[in-house]
């Protein structure tokens, strides 16, 4: 943050006040082993529904449950002929930080149990513990995947000390389950009670528009004054030039020459 107050002051003050456990991995937990910076998830659902936000809650909410039951199904199929303990995108970063792993140099610290190292190597030395499944560099407590220093120490014991929320039976038992298909509307069973109705509001004349997302209390919404003015860039126009007179700076209806000429022309008119 001093670095970054030396480069933009106005991003300082923006960020702080902003939660620091919203953007900064400084100050993440290391209890849900997720060390993700951006919300694509969320994109991708509103992504997905936009098209239906305008419809009745009952279509709304019959997309989104078959968003989710055929997300669901699809993940399923496509891991069922999976053949390893950890996800192929778990692999593929545990076989990069295998691959940089080489340039790390681990020591021994003495201890009983083995499992304390001193690692030497790019970008800085770190403290590795295998017992607790830590590193000073905090890579691994966050992913739950052992970064290159961890890697070069667990070499050293030939262990594996991949989280287990990594692995094919955690996935496995998040798409154990399933979502039941159901009926059309139209099948089913009528309700004894009163329908809700929609709440009456004045039909507006045009296309009908699709609302923006809710901005946060920090935001500034869209359209508002305050955000056109730090969004909306002025014309620049050159300097002008006098047509009657030719001097720069202002144009033949503001030029005195052309009212003298022009009250000239009048009084020989009227002779």
């Amino acid at each position: 943050m001093k670095t970054l107050k030396i480069i933009n002051v106005k991003t300082c003050e923006y960020l702080d006040k902003i939660p620091k456990q919203s953007w900064s991995k400084a100050h993440y937990k290391d209890t849900q082993k997720n060390n993700n910076v951006c919300n694509n998830m969320c994109e991708v659902f509103n992504s997905a529904t936009k098209p239906y936000r305008s419809k009745l809650i009952l279509t709304l909410l019959e997309k989104v449950r078959r968003i989710a039951m055929t997300s669901m199904a699809k993940n399923k199929l496509n891991l069922a002929s999976h053949i390893g303990h950890l996800l192929s995108i778990q692999q593929s970063r545990l076989a990069k930080e295998r691959y940089f792993s080489r340039y790390q140099t681990p020591i021994w610290f003495g201890d009983a149990a083995e499992v304390i190292f001193e690692v030497y190597g790019e970008p800085h030395n770190v403290l590795v513990d295998l017992g607790n499944h830590t590193c000073s560099c905090w890579s691994w407590q966050l992913s739950g995947l052992p970064c290159r220093q961890a890697i070069a120490a667990i070499v050293c014991l030939n262990e594996n000390y991949v989280h287990a929320w990594l692995t094919m039976g955690s996935y496995n038992k998040t798409y154990e389950f399933h979502i039941n298909p159901i009926k059309g509307e139209e099948m089913w069973d009528k309700s004894e009670y009163s329908h809700c109705l929609p709440s009456t509001r004045p039909k507006s004349h045009g296309r009908l528009k699709l609302y923006a997302r809710k901005k946060d209390a920090h935001e500034v919404p869209v359209g508002g004054s305050q955000d056109r003015k730090s969004t909306k860039l002025k014309r620049q126009y050159d300097k002008f030039t006098c047509g009657t007179c030719g001097d720069v700076g202002h144009t033949t209806r503001g030029c005195e020459v052309a009212k003298k000429l022009k009250v000239e022309e009048a009084a020989t008119a009227a002779e």
